[in-house]
């Protein structure tokens, strides 16, 4: 799991690194230009996913999913120490890339799915579940419909969503 930021006079690789020997993944940020960890920090589970990186009003953190053997952590790291800055707890380990979404108003969340499925959408500064989540996980299709789709055990489509992301840029990461 890798993420690479430029910078004016630098760049910087975030990354982390599963052991299997102690359970423990190994958090950095590296010096891309000289290979020098910045900093480490070591967490009980396995990063799966690339991190992602905070813009605007969430610019300094850093967000990575750390999945356990039951569950998981959402977790963002202040990008210049790697301290924790908040932690979220999933329901689920997953191997799913956190993902940074912002509001017209300039505010800035995160999207994360869980093992089950689950979406969540987290406060990017506070780490607290959004109220937006009902909006999120449901579905605006006509009430019989939704009924019929239940007892037919058929999953109602839900809402769309808008994220910045642009699937170009992320067909080329995945690539990698």
């Amino acid at each position: 799991a890798i993420l690479f930021e430029y910078a004016s006079d630098s760049a910087f690789l975030y990354s982390g690194a599963y052991s299997s020997a102690d359970n423990t993944s190994h958090i950095r940020k590296l010096n891309a230009l000289s290979g020098e960890t910045v900093w480490q920090k070591d967490a009980n589970g396995s990063v799966q996913a690339s991190p992602a990186l905070g813009t605007g009003v969430l610019d300094g953190t850093v967000f990575f999913n750390i999945s356990g053997s039951s569950g998981g952590e959402l977790t963002g790291f202040n990008k210049d120490t790697g301290d924790i800055t908040w932690q979220y707890t999933l329901e689920r380990a997953s191997a799913s890339s956190p993902a940074a979404v912002y509001t017209s108003d300039g505010n800035g969340y995160i999207l994360q799915c869980d093992g089950n499925g689950k979406l969540v959408l987290v406060d990017g500064k506070t780490g607290l579940e959004s109220a937006a989540n009902f909006y999120l996980l449901s579905s605006h299709i006509n009430l019989v419909e939704q009924v019929t789709n239940e007892l037919a055990d058929i999953k109602s489509p839900g809402d769309n969503i808008v994220t910045p992301l642009d699937a170009k840029i992320q067909q080329a990461a995945s690539d990698l």
